[in-house]
């Protein structure tokens, strides 16, 4: 806090370089679309709307979200707490502008987290502006690989995206989760070239802990390890008389970690089976875990990643050489970091029970190894810099904090120049992308006239993860289908719902099945309405599939077993699932159903072409995308 006092002048400048980053996406905004509502407006700029109706659900502290009079006191959903309660406060409080104001703040944070680690490598105040300043602009370089093409990048390509995860304002991660992580980094650089602490550090790096848990468990398990090498290397000598010492410090972190993780504890306890298989939670026991390592180590026996190693541990040696004991400290915990990211996964497999997502691990190993890389050759050219300023006085120029200045500012132009072209080759590339945001914004704003009277407990029927995401953050309460990940309805319930829905809209068996049908996207084996209803229920690759069947067609289980088992983003529904969700739809009572007040389809889709709507009871509105009805006790005047 001292020091930050110290540096006002700093945080103010840091300040404007974030709002400098940051403004430009929300002025081009509110330019393009002066009269969008807020609500619309976060939907569309704030990547990973997903996440908005766990924000919601947390404002209001409700963990069992059900969006349906059929289905009330469920168990809960495990929500990531500490990377959502800042918008959830924020949003409660201010409304969700709040929600611009937390993405400068972030960036402003991120800035002022990067610009400590840069001075504790002796750098001045205005360098350390400037690297942190470069730092942040990494992650959009990608965009510009992707748009320009480059040939000679493309092996690389896989490597280089993973700066998408080094920092974005993608919410939940990595806009909150890596700052955690990053801040963690920066205590830790401060703890191994610190003889003293203060006395909340203890309880602060266990509070740290407990958010990188929540938030982002892959954090928590390398910081873990990262911590304890540290630890180990700070007091190797005499490490048992140390640890002695030192007992204080380490019974203050576990306490505080302990304390702070209660929360989520228990709501692991009451929380939904089935939503932890939607969301992809598998039980590793000894033969998954056995698939899983063998690949981790033919993964990492990869010129790629021994070249990291490599160069990451001869720009160690070289710094350690050259430069003093104090500077070379620093980047010896960033190189801890990397290689703890390497024994993470190992650590984890090997221990835990259940895994998720585990792709994670090696991303994070890669992001790890950038940073590392990176910030090393930052200090290589600064050590060479200064022998070329002290021997050649027509370069002493580099010195010069207007200089300096000046390389921020166009890092801000480009930051901002690339991300405008990035819109704009997206927008040119789905033409309909502006029209499909204007009629959205054209039917939020007819449902919030005076002629359109739905109260907060009317129910609305649309498969468009968009406008549920709009219809929670608009505190209305019932959806007749609900996406996956928003609600802890057991599966079949959910399964319930959509045949229910496709009965009312007058579709068939057929119709049904082809919703859910496996379709080759790409890469993978991806069909988006799975996803958005089931997620990652029906995840298939090499080291599973649902209930371990191998009940699909020739072509599609032999391209599954070949798929890595780290691959959870792809789905793939077994041929009995199939047959049993065909009898289960031809069964299944609607008796129950409740008819919606509002119905939003999109045009030219399987279920609009054929969908049947009574309009002696629904009022059809004008849109130019979607298909919208309203019942007519719920409208003034039908147009």
């Amino acid at each position: 806090m001292e020091y930050i006092i110290k540096n006002r002048k700093v945080l103010v400048c840091l300040i404007i370089i974030s709002f400098s980053f940051i403004a430009g996406k929300w002025i081009n905004s509110f330019l393009l679309f002066p009269d969008e509502h807020i609500i619309n407006k976060i939907i569309f700029e704030i990547t990973d709307f997903q996440y908005f109706p766990l924000i919601h659900d947390l404002a209001n502290l409700n963990f069992n979200p059900s969006y349906s009079s059929l289905n009330e006191n469920l168990k809960f959903i495990p929500i990531p707490y500490s990377a959502l309660i800042f918008h959830a406060v924020v949003g409660e409080i201010f409304g969700y502008f709040g929600f611009i104001f937390l993405e400068f703040l972030y960036v402003a944070i991120f800035l002022y987290i990067f610009f400590l680690i840069f001075r504790k490598l002796n750098f001045t105040n205005m360098t350390a502006i400037l690297l942190s300043s470069f730092v942040f602009t990494l992650p959009p370089i990608t965009s510009l690989i992707d748009i320009l093409n480059i040939p000679w990048l493309v092996d690389l390509d896989l490597h280089i995206h993973m700066l998408y995860d080094f920092y974005g304002d993608r919410i939940p991660r990595p806009a909150i989760s890596n700052l955690y992580f990053f801040l963690f980094l920066y205590l830790l650089i401060n703890f191994y070239k610190e003889k003293m602490q203060g006395n909340f550090f203890g309880i602060f790096i266990g509070i740290l802990l407990s958010a990188m848990w929540v938030s982002f468990y892959y954090h928590f398990s390398c910081a873990s390890i990262t911590l304890m090498i540290v630890f180990f290397l700070k007091y190797r000598e005499q490490l048992f008389n140390n640890l002695k010492k030192r007992s204080g410090l380490i019974i203050k972190i576990i306490i505080s970690f302990l304390i702070a993780s209660i929360p989520l504890i228990i709501l692991l306890y009451l929380s939904e089976p089935d939503y932890a298989v939607r969301v992809g939670l598998t039980e590793l026991d000894l033969n998954k875990k056995t698939i899983l390592l063998n690949h981790l180590f033919k993964s990492f026996f990869t010129k790629e990643l021994l070249l990291a190693i490599i160069l990451n541990s001869l720009a160690l040696w070289y710094i350690k050489k050259k430069q003093n004991l104090y500077c070379s400290k620093s980047i010896e915990v960033i190189f801890v970091l990397f290689l703890s990211s390497m024994i993470s996964p190992f650590l984890f497999i090997a221990i835990s029970p259940i895994g998720n997502e585990l792709y994670h691990f090696l991303n994070l190993v890669i992001v790890t190894g950038l940073m590392c890389f990176f910030i090393s050759c930052i200090v290589l050219v600064s050590i060479f810099l200064k022998k070329k300023i002290i021997k050649n006085n027509k370069i002493l120029f580099l010195r010069s904090d207007n200089f300096k200045f000046l390389l921020v500012i166009i890092m801000i132009l480009f930051y901002n120049y690339v991300n405008l072209y990035s819109t704009v080759h997206t927008t040119l590339k789905s033409k309909n992308f502006f029209a499909y945001r204007s009629n959205f914004n054209d039917i939020t704003s007819k449902l919030e006239n005076n002629n359109v009277n739905l109260s907060k407990e009317s129910n609305i029927l649309t498969f468009n993860d968009m406008f549920q995401t709009w219809w929670i953050l608009s505190d209305y309460k019932y959806l007749s289908v609900v996406n996956g990940p928003f609600s802890p309805r057991k599966t079949h319930d959910i399964e319930n719902q959509v045949i229910d829905s496709f009965k009312f809209l007058k579709l068939n068996v057929d119709d049904f099945l082809r919703f859910f049908e496996n379709k080759k996207d790409g890469w993978r084996y991806y069909n988006k309405n799975v996803a958005s209803f089931m997620h990652m229920t029906y995840t298939a690759n090499s080291l599973k599939t649902f209930n371990n069947s191998i009940n699909f067609e020739k072509d599609i289980l032999n391209f599954i077993q070949n798929t890595s088992p780290f691959y959870t983003q792809q789905i793939v529904i077994p041929k009995d699932e199939f047959k049993r969700l065909k009898k289960k739809f031809l069964q299944r009572d609607t008796s129950s159903f409740v008819e919606p007040d509002l119905i939003i389809i999109k045009k030219d889709n399987e279920i609009s072409e054929k969908m049947i709507i009574e309009l002696n009871e629904y009022c059809k509105l004008k849109n130019d995308f979607f298909f919208v009805y309203v019942k007519y006790d719920k409208i003034k005047k039908c147009e």
